[in-house]
């Protein structure tokens, strides 16, 4: 072996440049599918890291108001008696109603900060949180800024055009003199009828898909408007809010619904679980997740053609003086340890390279909608993917060059020059 180790030393000392070259190939093919492959775990993993670094709740339940349509059919609560319950961790509380947007978009308006920042926590992505001195203020989801094509400065107009007029002739004149002195209200706080939007964010049950119509919350209004949620349910679906984080979880929620069914007196409660829209996200992200593990296993292959063949092209380069190895007394193990040494350099530095490359390429991912629910973009450190990625970049140079290794070791012995008829006649004259 201390032969091996001089020949080994020797090559390093001359041939380095041509080791560090087929290094970076090896490690740009390996940073690549090690790249995608992160990148996929992160994108299938991104939604349910969010949920858990915003807070998302577990339930969210509404309480028509007496005047709303819905207070027939629909369970109403007691909020501060559903708070109470065994199963509730914690909860905050809001108010809603619709402005009449498409079909018809939920707006919710909290009693106080903790919506959007202790529970169901805003990621914004342009702008700022809403003022919550300032009534006219509002946030929207990045789904409906994209859908109406809003943005940070537009408006929303608050009452709906049907009652900044006359009021219809089908209600009695009562009715016209209680929405007439709410609309009025209203307007005293917010005379040009609109909400500002100041920031675009992404919260939990925000994500798509989502089914169009009434029943999404994707507009946050200012605690300053909560003291006019009656007056605006005037005209509006109006209903009381709450937001509970369940001591269970998402497991939970099966047994804080029964309780629910309990305290509504026979009607169904109007209750949303964060676990059904999640289910959907998770589903679409996946598929994402689906296609660039494929794209990372397509990456692989071709690249174990193409550094294979370089593998193997070099190995017999190297392998010119095997004949004179040979000569010199170096048997054929050794000649292939040589040639399994010489795989193993390269296979580390390009091992160090792709983990190195892979760990930069994070910051690409992930794409699309799981780069809006990644709750910590940047550099990521995936120490599953880069160990085991890594370990495997390493094998596979090696593995793809013992046989070109000892190939090469045994054709030196077939190529060596045999006795001749000629060389025994010298032999025997020289005697």
């Amino acid at each position: 072996m201390a032969a091996v180790w001089y020949r080994f030393r020797a090559e390093l000392r001359t041939r380095w440049r041509a080791w560090l070259a087929l290094s970076l190939i090896v490690g740009i093919a390996g940073g690549a599918v090690l790249a995608l492959a992160a990148g996929a775990r992160r994108t299938d993993s991104a939604y349910q890291r969010f949920l858990r670094s915003q807070d998302a709740y577990d339930v969210l339940v509404i309480s028509p108001s007496d005047a709303s349509p819905e207070a027939s059919t629909t369970a109403q609560f007691d909020l501060d008696e559903l708070r109470r319950q065994p199963e509730v961790a914690e909860t905050a509380r809001g108010a809603s109603f619709f402005v009449f947007v498409g079909a018809g978009v939920g707006v919710l308006i909290p009693k106080d900060e903790r919506i959007g920042n202790g529970i169901n926590r805003f990621k914004m992505l342009e702008g700022r949180r809403p003022d919550p001195s300032e009534p006219s203020e509002a946030v929207v989801s990045f789904t409906f800024a994209d859908q109406y094509g809003l943005g940070v400065g537009d408006h929303i107009p608050l009452i709906d055009e049907e009652f900044l007029g006359e009021p219809p002739p089908d209600i009695s004149p009562e009715e016209a003199q209680s929405i007439g002195a709410a609309r009025d209200r209203v307007l005293a706080a917010i005379p040009d009828n609109a909400l500002t939007i100041v920031g675009v964010e992404a919260s939990p049950n925000e994500f798509p898909p989502q089914i169009e119509g009434t029943g999404r919350y994707l507009v946050h209004a200012s605690p300053a408007l909560y003291p006019l949620r009656a007056d605006i349910a005037a005209f509006s679906e109006g209903a009381d809010a709450l937001m509970v984080r369940l001591h269970g979880g998402q497991r939970a929620a099966d047994a804080f619904l029964a309780r629910l069914e309990q305290l509504g007196g026979g009607l169904d409660p109007d209750a949303t679980l964060q676990r059904g829209p999640t289910r959907a996200v998770d589903r679409s992200l996946d598929t994402q997740a689906v296609a660039l593990q494929i794209l990372a296993l397509l990456t692989a292959l071709v690249a174990v053609l193409i550094c294979g063949q370089l593998l193997a092209r070099f190995t017999a380069l190297e392998s010119t003086e095997h004949p004179v190895l040979s000569a010199l007394g170096m048997g054929v193990r050794e000649r292939f340890t040589l040639g399994a040494l010489r795989a193993v350099a390269i296979g580390a530095l390009g091992m160090v390279i792709a983990v190195v490359l892979a760990t930069a390429l994070s910051t690409i991912f992930p794409t699309g909608l799981a780069r809006t629910a990644e709750p910590d973009p940047g550099l990521r450190v995936d120490g599953l993917v880069l160990s085991v990625g890594g370990i495997a970049v390493l094998t596979a140079v090696v593995l793809l060059v013992l046989w070109p290794a000892w190939h090469a070791a045994r054709a030196a012995v077939a190529t060596a020059p045999l006795p001749t008829r000629t060389a025994v006649t010298a032999r025997v004259l020289a005697a």
